[in-house]
């Protein structure tokens, strides 16, 4: 049985990723990071645990506008949390396909309805992060990096953007065409799902629920920051969450381990925190994200009808 290329690809970067950070981490004073990590301020803690929750319904509220309001809120902040145990459980490209098949199965979409809600989520969550990266650069003089990386994904997304919306504008003259070319005929059906592409008010809501769910991520880790004991202000929750929007570009492993922390450290060390103390308000910060990411999908797949396996038989 033959791997396709690009999961060899794939199981590559993770490998050296991998090498990459043990070699890092067996430089630090594991004990100082443990130590610091037990000196948390327990409440501060809880309370940053608490609001990771509101990760699913935010980003069912970004679906609900996508979707130009025809889905109800509830539905989709149910296959959201789904959706977000798939990321964290697996992988980015998991969650995608998890998302595919929640969106035909339980959202009762067809499937170029699938596709087209699936490509808007790409488009609002990379406008977010150009949001986000520009916001950071304003504030905090950050490293050229972040520079390269934000006018990148302007350009890439606005042209995105552009695309989508010639598109939607362009089911008529498709049609034409598709008498000489046939399969033209799926391209014509998929663009006349991209109203909402043309709706200010939608769009505008999407990026809005979107960009508040990844600053209360960061408002979080702000509060783990705290109860480490890091003084840190407002400045660093701009950069930590414009480091996580460059990370999660990568393919990353299941639940971002190591990409995520390698991200806030960055921050933390840019803002000048020592690395024993920067590392344990991470994995501290990643423990109250992951949590609340996998536990609501998990208990909805094992007790909600239509997710278990024995409810499909």
């Amino acid at each position: 049985m033959s791997i396709p290329r690009q999961h060899l690809i794939l199981f590559v970067v993770w490998a050296l990723l991998a090498a990459g950070l043990a070699f890092a981490a067996s430089s630090l004073a594991w004990g100082e990071v443990l130590a610091a990590a037990m000196r948390a301020t327990p409440w501060l803690v809880g309370v940053a645990f608490l609001i990771n929750f509101a990760n699913a319904p935010l980003w069912g509220a970004c679906w609900y506008c996508l979707m130009g309001g025809k889905l109800r809120w509830l539905k989709l902040t149910e296959v959201q949390s789904v959706v977000l145990t798939s990321v964290q459980a697996f992988s980015l490209l998991g969650g995608g396909a998890a998302a595919w098949v929640l969106a035909t199965t339980r959202l009762g979409l067809s499937r170029s309805q699938a596709l087209t809600l699936l490509m808007l989520d790409q488009l609002t969550t990379g406008l977010v992060k150009v949001i986000l990266i520009a916001a950071a650069l304003m504030i905090v003089p950050a490293s050229p990096l972040l520079h390269v990386a934000g006018v990148a994904m302007l350009f890439g997304m606005g042209g995105f953007l552009v695309t989508l919306i010639v598109a939607s504008n362009s089911r008529d003259r498709i049609l034409h065409f598709a008498e000489r070319f046939p399969w033209l005929h799926h391209v014509a059906e998929w663009t006349q799902h991209l109203a909402t592409v043309r709706s200010f008010r939608y769009m505008s809501g999407a990026v809005i629920f979107m960009l508040i769910r990844r600053v209360v991520e960061g408002f979080a880790g702000w509060l783990v920051a705290l109860a480490c004991g890091i003084d840190v202000g407002p400045e660093f929750i701009a950069l930590v969450i414009a480091s996580l929007a460059i990370v999660t570009i990568i393919p990353s492993p299941p639940g971002n381990v190591g990409l995520y922390e390698v991200a806030v450290v960055a921050a933390y060390q840019w803002l000048g925190v020592a690395p024993e103390p920067a590392l344990a308000a991470a994995l501290l910060q990643h423990a109250v994200l992951l949590i609340p990411a996998l536990v609501p999908g998990a208990l909805i797949v094992l007790f909600v009808p239509g997710y278990a396996r024995r409810d499909q038989r």
